[in-house]
């Protein structure tokens, strides 16, 4: 998911009374998160909980990966995946609202996968254009799954 540049994510720590306190905090603004992009019916299904676990990439600073499925989540985000985000977010495709499309949400899921933004698109072809990049992203995980 991506975050605002001001939005700093710290890695999830476990044990401990003040880090189970800061867990269910983040657990909380998660929740939030989930509902507004995905629906409230995801909530449960990401979370920090024993078997979150938050990856890094470098060229993704402003995109929080969190997964309870690590090695599915290690094979996905491999160099190609990371350059076509980080290349979506860099490239200017004349969106009306580019900032708000390039702060997409992305869940895989039992039930499929969904790319959702806060922008309500102009026209057509910028619904064509997100349809797109969604539809390569949600191969690349057909092509990880079925192999």
């Amino acid at each position: 998911m991506s975050t605002h540049g001001e939005v700093k994510t710290a890695d999830i720590k476990r044990g401990g009374f003040l880090n189970k306190m800061v867990n269910v905090a983040a657990e909380a603004v998660l929740d939030v998160y989930v509902g507004g992009y995905f629906g409230n019916e995801y909530k449960s299904l990401v979370n920090i909980g024993e078997d979150g676990v938050k990856m890094k990439r470098e060229e993704l600073k402003d995109f929080m990966i969190l997964t309870n499925v690590q090695p599915l989540a290690e094979k996905y985000f491999e160099q190609t995946t990371i350059s076509v985000i980080a290349s979506w977010k860099k490239t200017k495709s004349g969106f009306l609202q580019e900032g708000k499309i390039d702060q997409f949400g992305l869940l895989f899921s039992p039930d499929g996968v969904t790319l959702s933004c806060m922008a309500n698109m102009d026209n057509e072809n910028e619904v064509k254009i997100f349809s797109d990049f969604g539809s390569a992203l949600a191969t690349k995980m057909i092509q990880i799954t079925s192999t």
